[in-house]
């Protein structure tokens, strides 16, 4: 599993000429990050909550951002599954009428479920965003920068992974699916681009006033 192995083997895995990890694995691993700074700003901020109910409310933001990083993470190798799952039915072998049908339903079943999981990983990465808007509000101020780049890794995650969606549903012949999916894809790019404005509004202003 890529989790398992060291930071500096999945970059050189990453960089080479193999499919996998690609840009799925890669955009799952950029949220859990954005997840895990969003984290770090709340375990900072948590020991300079005025009273109780603020610090009650800080822990329940850095759980829920540890839970989304657990969530992200298993993307990391769950998107390499789906790609050899395209791949296993692409070669499924098709020298008789049965043999094509039942290649072809087994190449559909694989694409829905490659764009399904880079979906999944858009959603929780407007989550990521969110939480970073969150943490820039409430958190501490030294912890500025660390909050801007966890909403910055959501955003580059979740426009990522919307492009492996697009990719897979292009070959995907039940348009009704793919007509759904373009629909989903097309909310969450506009949800990220105001949500990209709100961090960077509010990054700036916290920063004036440093």
């Amino acid at each position: 599993m890529l989790l398992d192995i060291s930071l500096r083997d999945y970059l050189r895995r990453a960089s080479q000429s193999n499919a996998a990890p690609g840009g799925g694995s890669v955009c799952a691993l950029s949220a859990a990050l954005g997840a895990a700074m969003n984290s770090m700003v709340g375990e900072i901020s948590i020991s300079k909550c005025e009273n109780n109910d603020g610090k009650d409310k800080m822990e329940s933001m850095v759980n829920a951002s540890i839970k989304l990083m657990d969530e992200l993470k298993c993307g990391i190798d769950e998107d390499v599954e789906a790609f050899n799952m395209v791949l296993e039915a692409y070669r499924l072998p098709k020298d008789t009428a049965d043999e094509k049908r039942e290649r072809s339903g087994a190449i559909q079943d694989a694409l829905k479920g490659a764009s399904a999981l880079p979906l999944r990983i858009a959603y929780l990465s407007v989550d990521v965003m969110k939480m970073s808007i969150n943490m820039l509000e409430q958190g501490r101020k030294s912890a500025l920068s660390d909050a801007s780049c966890g909403g910055f890794l959501g955003y580059a995650a979740l426009n990522g992974a919307l492009c492996n969606v697009r990719i897979n549903i292009k070959s995907i012949d039940d348009k009704n699916y793919a007509a759904d999916m373009e629909k989903r894809v097309e909310y969450l790019e506009n949800e990220s681009e105001n949500l990209l404005a709100k961090i960077k509004e509010l990054s700036l202003k916290k920063l004036a006033k440093m």
